[in-house]
């Protein structure tokens, strides 16, 4: 039954107070049942933007009713208003929408109807902790048509939302590849920005700087919202796949480092003792300790740890490309899961060091340091007596479909360090040849399951680990 005007009998300028409406409208029994269904379905009472362009398509998950029903409950009745009825779009007078949901919350429509000068005030900034300004903002421009539109498209890119680690340094650039959006005026990355929906980290974000990273409790907050789940489905503090690649680039590229170079790690260095002991200029190393490059510089004089200066020239080079194998090289695994690091290659199959490398570098690093003075040491490796080392592998085998193929003391090393297990035993042995002979052929020589990958030339497995196509998913 279509419901009568009733223009006539309530104030469509009302901005404040509760807004009232005839008792014939509040007695209909389709009005009824709706705020029956509606009201305790919502955690928080609905809020809307004064001036921002909410249109009947895109607020009907605000209301809780269909496109017909809208029209036939709120619009005919004159309850809900359009601002330019003949426009193509019809965009809703937002105080009518904020007068609806007074009514039906019985709350004041002051309360329900904020301006956007509001949302990116200072005021509401200090108010809030930066997830509770997330969660209102996602609840005010909810039914907005440009944020209804972003998320569309994030289904698209995921089906489900994806995970945000406590330990990502995630920057503004970051958000480009997890959204599938662009940085232009008029684009969703620029306008989620100046909406105040990303936050930064720090106090704010800063033009062509390396440190734009975002707080990702909040992140994780805005990816809830356009998903419709909780929180805690999207924000994880699971450190172990850091701590993993953490304690690799400890036991294979910082620990060798230090003893080959005979770097004493907790040593303080000035910038001269340090250009004498690493044979680098004072000049050159003071750049670096005023650039940031090199963290945790003290002044007067300038000075810092052996395991800072170590980390700084390992990292230092000239490359502002690298490809995924330089990546692997570089924080010494074997493998790297890009997702998780949100390192995504060009279309030349390299990665910039400016936005992927150098950050995911300084973060592994950061940990790494932290392990070192912890007293953390790497696990122990396959010993091979000197003997052993003058032959070309280790007098372990296994079968290969009819064929009988040696295990390499590098393969061994690899497969130690993939499963974080101290030394290769019979039942390690059974594992590799079970793995090996379901194996698929990938290319010339490279064979792969999915939980590991063989490397074989001439009978010899020269190099087995987890395997890579499977980190780059």
């Amino acid at each position: 039954m279509t419901l009568e005007s009733i223009l006539e009998e309530i104030d469509i300028n009302q901005r404040e107070g509760i807004f009232e409406v005839p008792d014939r409208l509040r007695n209909d029994r389709s009005i009824k049942i709706w705020l029956n269904d509606f009201i305790p379905s919502r955690e928080q009472v609905p809020l809307v933007i004064e001036g921002e362009l909410y249109c009947v398509y895109s607020i009907t998950q605000k209301l809780g009713l269909t496109v017909n029903e809208i029209i036939r409950k709120l619009i005919t009745p004159g309850l809900l208003r359009f601002n330019e009825r003949n426009s193509a779009i019809n965009p809703i007078n937002t105080l009518s929408l904020a007068q609806i949901f007074s009514w039906a919350y019985q709350k004041p429509i002051e309360e329900i109807l904020l301006s956007s000068e509001y949302l990116e005030s200072n005021q509401f900034k200090i108010s809030n902790s930066p997830s509770q300004r997330v969660r209102k903002l996602c609840v005010a421009y909810e039914g907005v048509r440009w944020f209804e539109n972003l998320r569309k498209h994030v289904h698209k890119v995921y089906k489900s939302p994806p995970k945000i680690y406590s330990w990502q340094r995630i920057s503004r650039h970051n958000l480009m590849d997890l959204f599938l959006i662009g940085d232009g005026n008029a684009t969703s990355l620029r306008r989620l920005t100046s909406k105040c929906f990303i936050i930064p980290k720090k106090r704010r974000f800063k033009r062509s700087s390396g440190n734009n990273f975002v707080d990702n409790f909040a992140l994780a907050e805005l990816i809830a919202s356009l998903y419709r789940v909780e929180r805690d489905n999207v924000y994880s503090n699971d450190s172990t796949y850091i701590n993993h690649l953490s304690e690799e680039f400890l036991s294979n590229r910082l620990y060798p480092f230090i003893e080959r170079k005979g770097i004493n790690s907790n040593k303080e260095y000035t910038m001269n003792e340090a250009s004498n002991d690493f044979d680098k200029s004072e000049k050159s190393l003071k750049s670096a300790a005023a650039k940031g490059s090199i963290h945790h510089v003290k002044t007067n004089p300038t000075r810092c740890l052996g395991v800072d200066i170590a980390i700084y020239i390992m990292k230092e080079t000239p490359k502002r490309k690298f490809t995924l194998k330089e990546f692997y090289d570089l924080l010494g695994v074997d493998n790297l899961d890009l997702r998780k690091l949100l390192a995504k290659p060009s279309s030349h199959k390299t990665f910039s060091r400016h936005n992927y490398i150098f950050p995911t570098y300084d973060l592994v690093a950061e940990r790494s340091r932290e392990l070192l003075f912890s007293g953390w040491m790497p696990q122990q490796r396959v010993q091979i007596s000197s003997q052993e080392t003058q032959k070309p592998r280790l007098d372990i085998t296994c079968k290969f479909g009819d064929e009988v193929v040696s295990i390499s003391k590098t393969a061994i090393r690899h497969y130690l360090r993939s499963y974080k297990i101290p030394s290769f035993d019979e039942e390690c042995r059974i594992h590799v040849e079970s793995e090996l002979n379901s194996s698929v052929l990938i290319e010339e020589g490279v064979y792969e399951t999915r939980d590991l990958s063989f490397v074989i030339k001439d009978n010899i497995i020269q190099n087995m680990g987890l395997p890579r196509r499977m980190s780059n998913k």
